[in-house]
C-alpha cells in the first residue's frame, strides 16, 4: 500500500533505493535468514523498478494527476504484482526437485485469495495515501495506522491458514490409523 505514492511521488531510481533501504532494515528487524532477505531485498527491488519505469514511461507527468495517471498507477502496481508472483514461482521452482507444473498447482490456492484479493486491497489503500499524500503530505504519518491493521489482518489470515492446514494433516492422520 505505501508503494503506490511512493512509485507516484519519486523518481524510479529513488523509489528502488528507498524501497531496498526499508526492505533491508525490515528483514534485519524481523531476523530473517540472510539468503531469504537478500531475496527478498532483490525481489522487491526488481519489481519497483519495473513498476516505476512503467509508470514513468507512460503517464502524463503534468501537475495534478489525471485519471489516466490512476489508470497508468493500477498497470505499474499489476506489473509489480506479477513480477513478485513470478519471482516467488521461480525461486520455488530452483529450490526443489519438482517441475514448474507442480510448483504452479502448489501456489494456485495462492492466486485467488493472496494475489488478487490482497492486491487490490493493497492497491485501494494505497491509492487512498497517494490521495491523502497530494492533498498535504503531512498526511503520511496517518498511514501507520491502516499499514498497521492491514499488517495485523495478514498475520491472522495466515494464521488461520497454517491452523486450517494443521486440522486438515490431523484429520488425515487419524484417518490413515483408522
Amino acid at each position: 500500500a505505501v508503494l503506490v505514492p511512493a512509485i507516484f511521488v519519486l523518481s524510479p531510481l529513488q523509489a528502488v533505493l528507498v524501497v531496498g533501504v526499508a526492505l533491508a532494515a525490515s528483514e534485519v528487524l524481523q531476523r530473517i535468514h540472510p539468503i531469504k532477505a537478500c531475496f527478498n531485498v532483490a525481489q522487491w527491488m526488481a519489481a519497483t523498478a519495473a513498476g516505476s519505469l512503467v509508470l514513468a514511461a507512460v503517464r502524463d507527468g503534468g501537475g495534478s494527476p489525471t485519471n489516466r495517471d490512476l489508470l497508468v498507477l493500477v498497470a505499474a502496481m499489476a506489473v509489480i504484482r506479477a513480477l513478485n508472483a513470478l519471482a516467488l514461482i521461480g525461486v520455488l521452482w530452483l529450490a526443489g526437485p519438482q517441475p514448474i507444473l507442480d510448483v504452479l498447482k502448489g501456489v494456485r490456492p495462492l492466486v485467488i485469495p493472496v494475489w488478487v484479493v490482497g492486491w487490490a486491497i493493497n492497491l485501494a489503500f494505497g491509492m487512498l495515501f497517494l490521495a491523502a499524500y497530494l492533498w498535504s503530505p503531512l498526511t503520511a504519518v496517518l498511514f501507520l495506522v491502516p499499514l498497521a491493521a492491514l499488517h495485523w489482518s495478514g498475520r491472522a489470515y495466515a494464521s488461520v491458514r497454517a491452523d486450517r492446514a494443521r486440522l486438515a494433516g490431523m484429520q488425515r492422520a487419524t484417518h490413515a490409523l483408522a
